[in-house]
C-alpha cells in the first residue's frame, strides 16, 4: 500500500524482474483507508517500512490489520526511535538554540509508544527490536549534502551549521550519525 503511484510502479516493476510479481498485491491508497480496500483479502505477511506513523486512526489501521492477517501470519514494521539522527540534531540545537529538535517526533512516539500499545492489546506475540546503523561522514562536503537532502534543513542556519561541522571535523577528522530504529514483528495467533 503506498499513497504514491509512482512507487506502486517501481515496487511492481522490480517485483516483476525478480519474477516475484504473483506474490506481491499492490494497492494505491492512503493507509486510512485500507479496510475498504482490502475487504475479504487475507494475507500471510504484512511490511510497513517507514510509513504506518503516517495513518490518522492508528487503532482501525492495526484493527483491520489483525482481521486479515492469516493465522500464524506475520506483521512487521519499522521506523525511528527517540534517539534517531541524535548527533545531526544535536549539532542543528547548539548553532539554532532550538532544543525543540531534540524532542520526541510523532513518528518517534508512534514507534515507541502508541503502536506499541496497540498492538498489544490486539496480538499476544509481539516483539520489538531496535537497530542502530551509524552513518560515517568523513567530511564536510558530503555531510553538508546529507543535511541538504534531510527533512531538518534550513536554510536559515546554513552558514552556522557549515562553521559548526568544520570546527567538529577539525577536532575529530569524521561526523558520525547514527541513524536508530524500531521493529516491531507480530504474529497472529
Amino acid at each position: 500500500i503506498d499513497s504514491s503511484k509512482r512507487s506502486i510502479q517501481l515496487l511492481e516493476k522490480n517485483a516483476t524482474k525478480l519474477n516475484v510479481h504473483k506474490q506481491i498485491i499492490t494497492t494505491c491508497c492512503e493507509l486510512d483507508n485500507i479496510d475498504s480496500y482490502l475487504d475479504r483479502k487475507k494475507f500471510d505477511r504484512i511490511v510497513g517500512s517507514y510509513s504506518l506513523y503516517y495513518v490518522k486512526n492508528a487503532e482501525k489501521m492495526f484493527l483491520t490489520i489483525s482481521k486479515i492477517l492469516k493465522t500464524n501470519g506475520v506483521l512487521f514494521f519499522c521506523g525511528p526511535s527517540h534517539r534517531n539522527n541524535f548527533e545531526l540534531r544535536s549539532l542543528i540545537a547548539k548553532i539554532s538554540a532550538d532544543n525543540d529538535i531534540l524532542k520526541d517526533t510523532i513518528a518517534s512516539r508512534f514507534m515507541e509508544k502508541e503502536s506499541q500499545n496497540i498492538c498489544r492489546k490486539l496480538f499476544s506475540k509481539v516483539r520489538i527490536t531496535t537497530f542502530e546503523n551509524p552513518v560515517i561522514f568523513s567530511d564536510l562536503k558530503n555531510l553538508m549534502a546529507y543535511w541538504r537532502s534531510h527533512n531538518l534543513f534550513n536554510k536559515e542556519f546554513e552558514v552556522e551549521f557549515e562553521d559548526a561541522a568544520l570546527r567538529h571535523f577539525d577536532k575529530y577528522n569524521e561526523f558520525v550519525n547514527t541513524k536508530r530504529g524500531i521493529g516491531i514483528c507480530i504474529t497472529k495467533d
